[in-house]
């Protein structure tokens, strides 16, 4: 997900569900990496919290009551420039590794959705009606499937859509 959609509300949603989420931050997210300073209110930004690369830590994201994973990714771009990343964690059973790896497959949806947004029309659907709407997903992801038939990660993103239609 987006740092911008990692609210306390979204995180205490999916815990409620007893279902398992990784999410950007953004590097001005409060944090506490104990107990002692969570419940003294001693939160830091977490990009000042000198975490390693791919090495997750446990800690408190301020605002949410349980005890999560937190990960500092340093990546280089296709320019040649780094790239920081910021993730959280709240499968404490995770390393950095899955952490990393579990993150990176989500991309791809990510690539096909916004493929979906841009080329087919899908943010502004030219149908009012709900069913009208739910053709119009169909035959976009139809032809999707026909134009990439060996892109694994399509079969992903169609099984999560499908899901939430």
């Amino acid at each position: 997900m987006d740092s911008w959609f990692t609210s306390i509300d979204t995180l205490k949603y999916i815990h409620k569900k007893k279902k398992f989420v990784i999410f950007a931050l953004k590097s001005n997210r409060l944090i506490a990496l104990n107990k002692a300073d969570k419940q003294a209110k001693k939160f830091i930004n977490i990009n000042k919290a000198n975490l390693l690369n791919k090495q997750a830590v446990t800690g408190y994201l301020k605002g949410y009551p349980h005890k999560v994973l937190f990960l500092h990714q340093v990546f280089k771009n296709k320019d040649g420039s780094e790239g920081m990343l910021y993730l959280v964690c709240t499968d404490l059973e995770c390393d950095g590794n899955d952490i990393v790896e579990n993150y990176k497959k989500r991309w791809k949806i990510e690539v096909f959705h916004k493929s979906l947004k841009q080329n087919a029309n899908l943010a502004k659907p030219p149908t009012r009606k709900k069913i009208t709407q739910h053709n119009h997903i169909f035959f976009l992801l139809r032809h999707s499937l026909h134009l990439a038939p060996r892109q694994r990660y399509l079969i992903s993103a169609i099984s999560w859509l499908i899901h939430c239609v």
